[in-house]
């Protein structure tokens, strides 16, 4: 797309990229759509939804689905899953970590595999990047004591921070130093302690 004079609505959350101040995201974008007219030489009508109502109507609900994301509005994240399909992956449904804020987690462009968890009739999509994990945890949560691995900064905890240590399990890392970490930050961690509450505590 290099300059447009309309999009039609396509199947996009709350028409985030309809016709309006939000098309300017799709320039430069490849994309696939039916021309509907052409007013004059300079003005061609395009509509993507027509293109999208096969691909639309073969989703279903528990469907696996790679996403890759568009934008980020706290505490949701509005991502792609194909042909131009727009989904909603609300914050409790990300992972079982605590986020305070998922701009500082997650960023445009990511891709992440999830499952469909609801179509309403109003052609909304909703998609669990949390259930997808919990579906194949036997291959993702391999955690074991002694370990070290690579976290993610939550929140802060008492004498230490909340962090990811895997989509499926948020820790405690006890820090007895005053260090200042930022949320979303990276750290390497021990695995110190496995106990039989689902916290796994770090060193």
């Amino acid at each position: 797309v290099q300059n447009f004079s309309l999009i039609q609505q396509s199947y996009y959350y709350e028409n985030a990229y309809s016709a309006g101040k939000n098309a300017v995201f799709m320039v430069g974008k490849t994309i696939t759509a039916r021309i509907t007219s052409i007013a004059n030489p300079n003005t061609i009508y395009l509509s993507r939804k027509l293109t999208q109502t096969k691909q639309f109507n073969n989703l279903k609900e528990g469907q696996e689905v790679t996403c890759t994301i568009n934008s980020i509005s706290h505490p949701n994240l509005f991502v792609d899953i194909g042909n131009g399909i727009e989904a909603l992956n609300n914050v409790h449904e990300l992972s079982f970590c605590r986020y305070n804020n998922v701009k500082n987690w997650f960023k445009v462009g990511e891709k992440f595999p999830a499952l469909i968890t609801h179509i309403s009739e109003d052609k909304k999509i909703y998609v669990s990047r949390k259930q997808y994990f919990q579906k194949y945890a036997s291959i993702f949560d391999d955690i074991r004591e002694e370990q070290v691995r690579i976290v993610k900064i939550g929140s802060p905890a008492n004498n230490g921070w909340f962090v990811e240590i895997s989509p499926l399990n948020f820790a405690i890392m006890d820090i007895k130093d005053p260090i200042q970490f930022k949320e979303g930050e990276s750290v390497i961690a021990f695995v110190q302690k496995i106990t039989k509450k689902p916290d796994k505590k770090l060193a």
